[in-house]
C-alpha cells in the first residue's frame, strides 16, 4: 500500500502535486501491485540520454 500526502509530483505547479491528498486526509491508501506477473504486464521503459 502507498500514500503520499502531496501526490506523485514534487512540483507545486503540477496537477499531480495534490491529487491524492484527499485519500491521505481520509486515512486511505492506494493498493500497489507487487506480484511479478503484474509488474511484467504493466512495465514501461524510460530511456534517459545525456543532453
Amino acid at each position: 500500500y502507498l500514500i503520499l500526502a502531496t501526490g506523485q509530483s514534487g512540483n507545486v505547479m503540477s496537477d499531480h502535486y495534490s491529487n491524492i491528498t484527499r485519500l491521505w486526509l481520509e486515512g486511505k491508501y492506494i493498493k500497489i501491485k507487487t506480484d511479478e506477473s503484474s509488474i511484467i504486464k504493466n512495465k514501461k521503459l524510460l530511456n534517459l540520454f545525456p543532453y
